[in-house]
């Protein structure tokens, strides 16, 4: 069964990025407006492309569910998060970028199966 991710990314960029790149095993919806926070998904995909989202990354951010915090612009990519936060740097390469997701999904997944056998 495929994972379900929320995306929301503003520009859509990174979003047709995850959707060509990430087949196997994922399901990607794009956040449009409030109301796609309330369905169900296994984990929830951030790109931070201006300071004024961190209000939309409040509405989006479930503590129970993986988080990957996608950031750029010279911002801190090494902040210390919990467990189930994966924070991306969007300063490096396109492949290093889709390197990274792919890494951090295979992560995702496995938080995700230990939370299903419990």
């Amino acid at each position: 069964m495929k994972k379900k991710v929320l995306v929301y990314d503003n520009q859509l960029g990174y979003y047709e990025m995850l959707v060509r790149t990430i087949k196997k095993g994922y399901e990607f919806f794009l956040y449009k407006n409030k109301s796609d926070a309330d369905e169900e998904y296994d984990a929830i995909a951030f790109f931070l492309h201006d300071e004024i989202e961190h209000l939309d990354m409040v509405r989006v951010y479930r503590p129970e569910l993986p988080f990957v915090f996608a950031i750029g612009n010279k911002q801190d990519a090494s902040l210390k998060t919990p467990d189930n936060v994966f924070i991306i740097d969007l300063d490096r390469t396109k492949g290093a970028i889709v390197k990274k997701f792919k890494d951090v999904f295979r992560q995702i997944s496995l938080l995700v199966k230990k939370e299903e056998a419990l």
